[in-house]
C-alpha cells in the first residue's frame, strides 16, 4: 500500500511539472514571436528606406510548406502587424503580408526602380 502511495505522489509531481513546463514554453514562445516581429519590422523599415530587394519566407495556413515572396517594401514605415510588398515579378501587384507569418527574411541589396512615365 505504501508503494502505491509513493508512485501516485511521483505521478502527481510529474503531472504538475509537465503542466508548468507546458505553460512556461507557451509564454516564452509568445515572447519570442514578439521579439522576432520587432526584428523583422526593423529590417523591413531599413530595406524600405534603401529600396532594397527583400526575400521573405512565409509559413501560411493555406500551404503546408513555406512560400517565398520577393519584392520591395512600399512604405518607408512598416506597421507593427503587416508590410506591403511590391512583387518583383509583377511591378503592378502589391501584397500585404502579416509579420507573424514571416519565418525568414533576406535583404539582397539596392535595386534600381524603373521610371514609370
Amino acid at each position: 500500500m505504501e508503494k502505491k502511495n509513493l508512485t501516485l505522489k511521483e505521478l502527481g509531481k510529474r503531472l504538475v511539472m509537465s503542466s508548468v513546463v507546458l505553460l512556461d514554453s507557451l509564454f516564452n514562445e509568445e515572447a519570442m514571436q514578439q521579439k522576432n516581429i520587432a526584428t523583422y519590422q526593423e529590417k523591413l523599415n531599413e530595406a524600405a528606406v534603401n529600396q532594397d530587394l527583400v526575400v521573405l519566407q512565409l509559413m501560411t495556413e493555406k500551404v503546408s510548406v513555406f512560400e517565398t515572396v520577393v519584392g520591395t517594401v512600399i512604405n518607408n514605415k512598416v506597421s507593427e502587424k503587416q508590410a506591403v510588398i511590391r512583387l518583383h515579378d509583377n511591378e503592378k501587384q502589391l501584397r500585404i503580408i502579416p509579420l507573424k507569418q514571416i519565418e525568414k527574411i533576406s535583404i539582397l541589396g539596392t535595386r534600381k526602380r524603373p521610371k514609370i512615365s
